[in-house]
C-alpha cells in the first residue's frame, strides 16, 4: 500500500488421477521497488538487486555506470507432471518432472551494452557485467527425478535426481549468458524398522561456478582451472518416527 509496494497474482490449476497428475502455475508480479543505478559501485554490491523478484542470487553485483531506472515486472511459469506405476517393486520406477521459466520486464531502462572486449574474460566487468539484474530477461530451471520402490528388499526405496536450479537463459543486451550447472543426486533409503530408516545419499554439481566455467571452456582452457569447477559430496540422513 506504498509508493514501492507492488502486487502479485498467482493461478495455478492441476489434474490428479489414479497413476498421474500433472500442474501448471502462471504468476504475474509487480516488484515494486524501483530500480536505480546510483554509479558506480564497488565491486560485490548488492545495489543492482531486484527486491521481490527473485534476480539477487543470479547478479553479481559488477561496478557499472550505467544509469537505469524503472520498475520491474515479472512473468513466471511452472509445469509439473508426476507418474507412479500400478505395483511397487518393479524395474519402471516412478517419474517426476518439473520445469520453471522466469520472464522479466523493466520500463523505463536501457540495457548496457554488452561487452566483448579481448580481455573480457579477464576481468570482473566481463561476462559477469552482462548479467546484472537489469540485462536478465528471461531465466529458466527444470528437474527430472525418479524413485523405485521396494528395492532388494520390501520398504527400502531407491532414487536418482538430475537438473539445473535457475540460470539465465536470455540478457537484454543480446550477450551469451554463459551461465547454468548441473546437479545430480542418488540415494538408497534402508528401512531399518518401522520408526528408523538410513540413507544414505550421493550428490555430484558440475559447474557451480557457473559463467567463470562456461567462460574458461569457451576459452578453450581447462575448467578445472576455476575454483569451485565440480563439487562431489554424500549426506547421511537417518530418520526417526514417532
Amino acid at each position: 500500500m506504498g509508493s514501492q509496494s507492488g502486487g502479485s497474482w498467482l493461478t495455478q490449476i492441476g489434474y490428479q488421477a489414479s497413476q498421474w497428475k500433472a500442474a501448471f502455475a502462471w504468476r504475474y508480479g509487480q516488484c515494486g521497488q524501483v530500480f536505480s543505478r546510483r554509479g558506480t559501485q564497488a565491486a560485490g554490491s548488492n545495489s543492482n538487486n531486484y527486491f521481490g523478484c527473485g534476480t539477487g542470487e543470479l547478479t553479481s553485483g559488477v561496478a557499472s555506470t550505467t544509469t537505469d531506472a524503472g520498475n520491474l515486472y515479472s512473468n513466471s511459469f511452472a509445469l509439473t507432471f508426476a507418474w507412479q506405476p500400478k505395483k511397487d517393486g518393479g524395474i519402471v520406477p516412478a517419474l517426476n518432472l518439473g520445469w520453471g521459466y522466469n520472464a522479466y520486464t523493466m520500463d523505463g531502462s536501457h540495457a548496457p551494452s554488452p561487452i566483448y572486449s579481448t580481455n573480457v574474460f579477464n576481468t570482473t566487468n566481463g561476462v559477469n557485467n552482462n548479467l546484472i539484474a537489469s540485462n536478465i530477461a528471461a531465466t529458466q530451471s527444470w528437474t527430472l527425478a525418479l524413485q523405485w520402490k521396494d528395492v532388494l528388499y520390501k520398504g527400502n526405496s531407491a532414487g536418482m535426481a538430475v537438473g539445473q536450479g535457475t540460470f539465465v537463459t536470455a540478457t537484454r543486451n543480446g550477450a551469451t549468458p554463459h551461465d547454468g550447472n548441473y546437479v545430480w543426486e542418488w540415494w538408497y533409503k534402508f528401512k531399518m524398522s518401522d520408526s528408523i530408516s538410513i540413507t544414505p545419499l550421493l550428490f555430484y554439481i558440475s559447474n557451480p561456478s557457473s559463467a567463470g566455467a562456461d567462460v574458461q571452456r569457451a576459452r578453450g582452457l581447462n575448467a578445472a582451472s576455476v575454483t569451485g569447477s565440480s563439487v562431489l559430496g554424500g549426506v547421511l540422513q537417518t530418520q526417526f518416527k514417532f
